[in-house]
């Protein structure tokens, strides 16, 4: 545990969704939905209100006809975590959640290969 009391999650390249899904847990970033959802516009509502709200990323285990599937909402967007952000992002590219994100004004240099 670190001094925010919530696990440490160790950076790493992941080879499944599974391993994702339980960064995200140990990170306390996932919130699992067991009760039955639509997938006529219930679940996009819903996304959209967990990422406008900075909310734990939702996995629907319970999907209205159709049985067995599950789905992952907002797997990049905001983190529920106000003192990382940006760490789902951060653990998908194999990063440590915590590291700070910047943009910048200054484009890329595009290489030129010959």
């Amino acid at each position: 545990m670190n001094t925010t009391g919530r696990p440490n999650v160790t950076p790493r390249h992941f080879t499944s969704l599974r391993d994702y899904l339980d960064a995200l847990r140990d990170l306390g970033d996932l919130r699992e939905v067991d009760f039955e959802v639509d997938t006529n516009l219930e679940i996009g509502a819903f996304i959209r209100r967990t990422h406008e709200t900075y909310g734990p990323a939702p996995l629907f285990t319970n999907i209205r006809g159709h049985a067995g599937y599950r789905v992952l909402g907002a797997p990049l967007s905001y983190s529920s975590l106000p003192e990382a952000r940006m760490a789902r992002v951060a653990l998908a590219l194999g990063l440590d959640p915590r590291t700070k994100l910047r943009s910048t004004d200054k484009p890329m240099p595009i290489g030129v290969s010959e």
